[in-house]
């Protein structure tokens, strides 16, 4: 959740961590230890679209009530359908734009402080 690995990774596992902290309304990651860390205060993770807990962030950010996406995942599920992006950086870069998603103002805002820049 914390460290580096790919980011097919990051997207493909972090999607399915988003979508059931998004619908259970939890948003925390909680280990094997029964340790848990809110996906809003991660410390020490490492950084970059490659971290399956940035993805996470990031997209929950995103389909917040007062997120850019209107407080709901909808079109992010049709841009997942619709495209398959295999990154995070695809779903930003084509995905979104083409499900008419922004990519500018609070939505850049959001991913930038997760520390993915593109």
């Amino acid at each position: 959740m914390e460290k580096r690995t790919s980011a097919t990774c990051a997207l493909w596992e972090g999607f399915p961590d988003a979508v059931a902290a998004y619908a259970t309304g939890d948003r925390r990651y909680v280990y094997s230890d029964s340790s848990s860390v809110e996906f809003d205060k991660p410390t020490g993770w490492e950084t970059g679209d490659q971290v399956e807990g940035r993805v996470v962030g990031a997209l929950l950010d995103l389909w917040a009530k007062d997120g850019p996406d209107g407080g709901n995942w909808d079109r992010t599920i049709d841009a997942m359908i619709t495209s398959h992006p295999g990154t995070f950086r695809d779903y930003w870069l084509t995905a979104r734009p083409k499900a008419g998603l922004p990519v500018t103002g609070q939505a850049r805002s959001i991913i930038e402080n997760r520390t993915i820049r593109y």
